[in-house]
């Protein structure tokens, strides 16, 4: 079987999106009307006392997909038939009854393993038909207090790789259920702005420039930069992804791709082949070095600092690991192309780069969000 979405689309024979009330209702499978929940963006509320949707027959079942998020563990999500539900535990493990040898998953990977407050997404597996004679979303015995996202029903069991392949192909460009999004730079529209409204960017000669068809921030490696207005990234863990097409050397030793003076991303062609650079702490201590970027190719680039330590590198080649140095915060405003002093220049373009406060559980898997979710803005 192809691991391609179209193939994984094709055995889908249940989906609801919760985008409306009325949504809901045009759905085939709807029996009745939904009791008392609401919804919000696509989200929907289940109250933990009367909430639920209800659904007729679906045959034959081996897959069920759907995104949830609670602050209660030890209840049940939802039904499938009189004997068969889907439930948390008090270990906080996603858990079934009646089921033949499930197989779970979590956010892409076979785990039980759930975490409360934020938002899990679960694929349940079986090699053995389900009948899904009485599908009660929000109630089995005892009604469910939390939310759902999405709920999708395949026609066959899928395997581990279409399962990370779905999760990985989500849209996953603003905010989102795993980090708190900081920056979200953006220049697409023939200005810079910053999607995420938490920052007020100010940019100095930096051009809006067309490849193909993709728009992007020009930095000409000697007086270019924007402002970021404050150092929104001080000593918090935070991860950095971005597109970067390099136009050649900037100036100094190491331009800058992202700063604050202590917090250091940057692009060290000025003396390599170029490669790309990141330290905590002003080069004071360890820095984490990736290979050489193209001159050629918008690349996709993630860094994601803990602590003392670093994971840095390109989406297709992996990541590097070590040490950073001690997390400092810093003495200017964050910079993107540039430092305060202009100095130190980037030269070449930058896409989409987006600032997040926390690390991924897996940053391999994060990339993969990333990179999948906007490759086709990039013309990939």
């Amino acid at each position: 079987m192809s691991d391609s979405l179209s193939s994984i689309s094709n055995s889908v024979i249940f989906k609801e999106t919760f985008n409306s009330a009325y949504n809901i209702m045009s759905n085939k499978y709807t029996k009745g009307s939904p009791f008392n929940i609401s919804i919000n963006n696509g989200i929907v509320s289940f109250n933990g006392t009367s909430s639920k949707i209800t659904y007729k027959t679906i045959n034959p079942c081996y897959t069920f997909r759907f995104k949830f998020k609670t602050s209660i563990n030890n209840q049940k999500i939802l039904r499938l038939s009189s004997t068969q539900s889907i439930s948390i535990n008090s270990s906080n493990q996603i858990i079934s009854t009646g089921l033949s040898s499930p197989t779970y998953y979590v956010n892409g990977f076979q785990t039980q393993t759930i975490t409360l407050n934020t938002w899990n997404e679960i694929v349940i597996t079986t090699t053995t038909k389900v009948k899904c004679s009485d599908l009660q979303l929000g109630f089995d015995t005892t009604y469910y207090n939390g939310q759902l996202d999405i709920f999708e029903i395949y026609n066959r069991a899928l395997n581990a790789s279409e399962i990370l392949l779905l999760y990985q192909n989500k849209l996953y460009t603003k905010q989102n259920n795993q980090l708190s999004l900081l920056l979200d730079f953006d220049s697409t529209s023939g200005i810079v702005k910053d999607l995420s409204g938490k920052n007020a960017l100010t940019a100095s000669n930096v051009s809006i420039k067309k490849i193909g068809k993709v728009y992007s921030a020009y930095f000409n490696g000697s007086t270019a930069k924007i402002d970021c207005g404050s150092d929104f990234i001080s000593t918090k863990n935070v991860t950095v992804t971005f597109w970067i097409k390099r136009a050649g050397n900037g100036s100094g030793v190491h331009s800058r791709i992202l700063t604050n003076n202590q917090f250091l991303l940057s692009d060290v062609g000025a003396f390599t082949a170029s490669g790309g650079q990141f330290t905590s702490d002003n080069y004071a201590g360890s820095y984490v070095q990736i290979t050489t970027y193209s001159k050629k190719y918008f690349e996709f680039i993630l860094l994601s600092r803990n602590g003392l330590n670093a994971a840095f590198g390109r989406y297709n080649d992996g990541f590097a690991f070590g040490p950073a140095g001690t997390p400092t915060a810093g003495t200017t405003n964050v910079f993107i192309g540039n430092n305060l002093a202009g100095n130190e220049a980037f030269k070449g373009y930058i896409a989409k780069l987006q600032v997040y406060e926390g690390i991924p559980f897996n940053v391999q898997n994060f990339a993969a969000q990333i990179y999948n979710s906007q490759k086709i803005m990039l013309g990939i």
